[in-house]
């Protein structure tokens, strides 16, 4: 039973199991599990859920999206859905909403009867994602270098959840289907135009990009930065992040390329992420 000494986060986690969500603990101030089996092991068991955060108080609280649609919208894909009446329809809807620490956004909703949709990355539109069975997300207050996960609309129970819009239901289907072609095949034509790493092809995709990366005087930091973003958007669907990390450091204990390539490369990074925190300024859409 939980006390008022116990952490916020402990308190929070045990919300969300009271709503019917399934939670376990990630690392603190990072979105990678802390438990073996990552989402594998969330449980909405209050004895459990106790357990974890007060061996970790500090541990965030992933929440499983398992049997839920999360649509999950980086700062690059904030002109989705791109129509103004569909914006409204999804306003309307009520459903969650949460901010992210990146100012993207979590938009949560229940999945209809018939329907089953997977996890993809960027394939609904640019820089939104969809996280669903096999999937998790972070939920407040948890953080990632120091800066935090909040409710602008509070999660519900989750058998009050809203379905999404009628358009939006349209758009997941269609993009089922069309996701059909390249799983069967493997990695046939359209994932290589796609630039998509599909099951069976991840790890090695990823460590051939890493082996690059590495040749071009990357650190064991700078590989699992890249490669987590790499995964994020290539990899359908996603590996689980202890995964990548396993990658980085494994790739890591190879020798560096020359040092003017480090220097270049590490140029080029600072460059980008300089020019992604002037480019989105704060909005909120929904």
């Amino acid at each position: 039973m939980a006390t008022h000494a116990d952490s916020p986060k402990l308190l929070a986690a045990l919300d969300y199991a009271r709503l019917g969500y399934a939670i376990f603990p990630c690392r603190a101030n990072a979105k990678l599990p802390a438990v073996a089996h990552g989402v594998l092991d969330a449980t909405s068991v209050v004895e459990q859920i106790t357990a974890w955060w007060r061996r970790w108080p500090q541990a965030n609280i992933g929440l499983s999206c398992a049997g839920l649609l999360v649509v999950d919208i980086d700062p690059d894909g904030l002109a989705w859905p791109g129509d103004e009446g569909k914006r409204q329809s999804i306003k309307a809807t009520g459903c969650p909403l949460q901010r992210t620490p990146r100012d993207g956004f979590h938009l949560i909703f229940s999945v209809p009867n018939g329907h089953a949709w997977r996890c993809s990355v960027g394939l609904l539109a640019h820089g939104v994602d969809v996280r669903s069975n096999g999937g998790y997300i972070l939920a407040a207050p948890s953080s990632v270098r120091g800066a935090s996960y909040r409710w602008l609309r509070p999660l519900v129970a989750r058998s009050h959840l809203p379905p999404p819009p009628d358009w939006l239901i349209e758009e997941l289907d269609a993009l089922e289907q069309r996701r059909q072609k390249p799983s069967q095949k493997g990695n046939g034509p359209e994932a290589q135009e796609t630039g998509l790493l599909l099951e069976g092809r991840r790890n090695a995709g990823l460590a051939s990009l890493a082996g690059r990366l590495r040749r071009s005087g990357l650190s064991e930091a700078e590989l699992l930065a890249a490669l987590l973003t790499a995964n994020k958007q290539r990899c359908c669907p996603p590996l689980p992040e202890k995964e990548v990390a396993a990658i980085a450091k494994s790739i890591a204990k190879y020798a560096p390329g020359p040092v003017e390539s480090c220097w270049a490369m590490r140029e080029a990074w600072k460059k980008a992420v300089e020019h992604r925190r002037r480019k989105y300024a704060r909005r909120t859409h929904f």
